[in-house]
């Protein structure tokens, strides 16, 4: 489970550098980054930009937490995933809230990156299972179907049985 290596920002460290890493980071690191930045809030691609960045480490967060066994919960990713929804939450509340359409679309979009890191993370997990990650993949989908055609109930069981490992938080 701890195969994800956990980047540190250091002062020197610049907001594009982190931009492209597959390291996970502390929220809080990343919040005085950002400050430090005096990235333009106000300039529509750096925000989304900005956003996506919180939306894959929101999703790698999520996908450690609930993934790991229910009786050992990781809580230091639960906590992270906790920190970086609040601070995508408080972004996209600051600049979206006169905007229904664009907040419609940047929340489509932050659900969707998370869906995409879980399956990433589970796929990874089953690496050397091959009906495994083919069954994960068909259940994904098919979910996302009954989901789409009003089935919530049946989409959130297929989903929770197909992506989380037995004995997971996500399973619990």
């Amino acid at each position: 489970m701890n195969e994800c290596v956990i980047g540190h920002i250091e002062d020197s460290t610049e907001l594009n550098q982190i931009y492209y890493t597959k390291r996970l980071y502390h929220s809080d690191e990343f919040e005085m980054l950002l400050e430090r930045s005096g990235a333009d809030m106000t300039d529509i691609a750096e925000l989304e930009r900005i956003l996506e960045f919180i939306s894959i480490q929101c999703g790698d967060w999520f996908s450690r937490w609930v993934c790991s066994p229910a009786d050992e919960p990781d809580d230091d990713a639960q906590g992270e995933f906790d920190n970086w929804e609040l601070l995508w939450r408080a972004l996209v509340q600051c600049q979206f809230t006169e905007l229904p359409k664009w907040l419609e679309t940047v929340t489509f979009k932050h659900i969707a990156q998370r869906d995409r890191r879980l399956l990433r993370h589970v796929n990874k997990l089953n690496k050397s299972k091959p009906l495994s990650r083919f069954l994960t993949k068909f259940c994904y989908w098919t979910s996302r179907y009954l989901s789409s055609v009003g089935l919530n109930r049946a989409a959130n069981s297929i989903f929770s049985c197909s992506l989380y490992p037995k004995g997971s938080v996500g399973r619990g």
